[in-house]
């Protein structure tokens, strides 16, 4: 395997992972009125420091070329796919009238049943690593539907906050 560009991701991983963890720190350390928004926003600053952690844990599997590679990318993708699934919470939360998100309600079930849904399709679904000329990326039917899970929630953050400017 040709090395390529790793060492410059690993190194943006790691930087970016101690960011983080300053950002997480102060953030955390401040007084903060309670509110949906702040709950939701707390999910993904964890959920963006674990895709971190997954992403170094991922580029040190793709270097010593591991037989985890697999499950790490699946997971890698679940990362990315909770990350976008918070950020759409958050979204609605922001526009929502009284702040308050009921998780009983049939959107908040339906929004939960897709995120689970696509959730075990990608970790089911073949994935596999392209490691020539010096790219490593990832491909196969679990990230096409990564990319269409994400696509689809894209569109309704987009559609929901365009219709409730």
């Amino acid at each position: 395997m040709k090395l390529g560009n790793i060492n410059n991701v690993m190194a943006f991983s790691i930087i970016s992972f101690v960011y983080m963890v300053f950002f997480a720190i102060m953030f955390f350390k401040k007084q903060k009125v309670k509110s949906t928004e702040l709950s939701i926003f707390k999910g993904l600053i964890v959920a963006n420091l674990a895709c971190l952690l997954v992403e170094i844990e991922l580029v040190i599997l793709i270097l010593v070329n591991s037989n985890l590679l697999n499950i790490m990318l699946k997971v890698f993708n679940i990362c990315l796919l909770t990350y976008v699934w918070l950020f759409g919470f958050y979204c609605y939360s922001t526009i929502k009238q009284d702040y308050k998100i009921n998780l009983k309600s049939f959107k908040s079930l339906l929004y939960c049943a897709y995120y689970i849904i696509f959730g075990v399709m990608i970790m089911v679904l073949p994935i596999h690593l392209n490691d020539v000329d010096y790219m490593q990326y990832s491909y196969g039917p679990s990230v096409l539907t990564l990319f269409m899970a994400i696509g689809i929630l894209v569109t309704i953050i987009i559609l929901l906050l365009v219709f409730n400017y």
